[in-house]
């Protein structure tokens, strides 16, 4: 299963009794706006971005590299009315990263505020190193 799909199944589970719903949409633009601000309160997965980053050249060609996975996730709201249980809300999402299995594990968050919406930017990181 990939990590998105995983992701989502388990926000879906842990949201399902908040004030906020989990799409399986994409969060792409509709029109000029971008979803997560058209439908507030709908947490949006992004797809997984890898990278592998050499660690290690060995002649025999079995290097060692460094797998970093980042998905990122949106969650808007409005910001002059929060939802009353968004800090359970921000925790179950930045919590929702022990269900992937890799060493490594992070979510930062990041808040911007634009108009009367906060959007709340979650960066999930999954690290590990790996032989070729």
């Amino acid at each position: 299963m990939k990590i998105r799909d995983s992701l989502i199944t388990e926000l879906t589970q842990t949201l399902a009794s908040t004030s906020v719903k989990v799409s399986s949409e994409l969060p792409w633009f509709s029109g000029n706006q971008v979803l997560n601000e058209k439908n507030m309160r709908s947490v949006y997965v992004d797809h997984e971005q890898i990278e592998n980053n050499t660690l290690i050249d060995t002649l025999d060609n079995s290097d060692v590299f460094e797998k970093i996975i980042t998905v990122d996730t949106y969650l808007t709201v409005d910001a002059k009315n929060l939802p009353s249980d968004i800090d359970t809300v921000i925790q179950i999402i930045r919590q929702a990263r022990q269900v992937i299995d890799a060493p490594v594990r992070e979510c930062d968050m990041v808040t911007t505020i634009e108009d009367d919406r906060l959007t709340y930017e979650f960066t999930y990181r999954f690290i590990e190193v790996c032989c070729q």
